[in-house]
């Protein structure tokens, strides 16, 4: 789930500002907020925020989760990740040399092992590197309207101290989609991971992933114009207080949409039968469910 970006600087963090809204700003969507971990300090560049000793406690209470570098997602640039080939060696997990590649064969463990079928790596353009910041990761291409627009990478090497997922600069500009969306249900979820396991046991479905609890202006967007040619949208949000104002964020950009809600948890990590019934038994968004995530 992406909550807080690495900067370019080792040992400092972004977040999207819990404290705007109380500060008379609007919602925090572009990551405003910088925590330095060495320091133990905070500043926002949109409310002036700021918290000169404390701010790793502080910001951890606030988002409802522990604050740690090691979880940090790291955006990098065009220069690691070019949107007309992609991250350097990219390679698709359809067309691996999985007899001579063992880097090959790990990636496509890592993928079995994280339950995606040979038909979702095939149709979501699933791959690897091998070399350099995007080595040893799954890779996905993130597309709209069949146009190459980014890319995300989950880690698959166990490495301490490497970000567990890294995205191209402009991936938060973007949404991870599979499946049929025009004229169908659509699940709305964080991860990507998550949303596949959504698919895989409901096959209709078409899903889409935010990469992340904090929607962008330019998500939003797209998110509305998915609604409206969607027959339903669904919200499975993570089971955290990030996932919380997710939901409601979600609620409020529909028009009208359910929610999985009280969250079971992760999708990827519950069986189909549970997923499927969760997805079922997901309940309009209303007052009464909002005051609910709220609380």
């Amino acid at each position: 789930m992406v909550t807080h970006l690495a900067t370019s600087k080792p040992s400092e963090i972004r977040f999207c500002c819990p404290f705007c809204p109380t500060r008379g700003e609007s919602v925090d969507t572009r990551f405003r907020l910088y925590l330095n971990v060495s320091s133990d300090k905070a500043i926002c560049f949109n409310c002036g925020y700021r918290c000169s000793t404390g701010a790793i406690a502080r910001l951890s209470k606030e988002l409802g989760e522990d604050i740690g570098f090691d979880s940090a997602v790291q955006v990098v640039g065009t220069t690691e990740a070019r949107k007309d080939n992609g991250p350097k060696d990219f390679q698709l997990l359809r067309k691996a040399d999985y007899a001579n590649d063992v880097i090959a064969q790990t990636a496509t463990r890592y993928a079995i092992n994280r339950g995606l079928t040979r038909e979702q790596t095939y149709k979501a353009n699933a791959g690897f590197a091998t070399k350099g910041l995007w080595g040893y990761r799954l890779i996905f291409p993130l597309f709209w309207k069949n146009e190459l627009v980014g890319w995300v990478g989950r880690d698959f090497s166990g490495r301490a101290r490497r970000p567990k997922y890294i995205m191209s600069s402009d991936s938060k500009q973007h949404l991870f989609t599979y499946g049929r969306l025009k004229g169908n249900t659509v699940l709305v979820g964080e991860g990507i991971l998550n949303v596949l396991a959504c698919q895989r046991a409901v096959e209709t479905l078409g899903v889409v992933a935010t990469m992340g609890s904090n929607i962008t202006d330019s998500q939003a967007g797209r998110l509305k114009a998915i609604g409206r040619v969607a027959s339903r949208v669904v919200v499975w949000p993570d089971a955290d207080a990030a996932g919380k104002r997710f939901a409601v964020e979600l609620g409020y950009l529909f028009s009208e949409c359910s929610v999985v809600y009280p969250s079971p948890g992760d999708a990827d990590e519950l069986e189909p039968e549970l997923v499927s019934k969760a997805i079922h038994r997901s309940q309009p968004f209303c007052w009464a469910m909002q005051m609910q995530l709220k609380s």
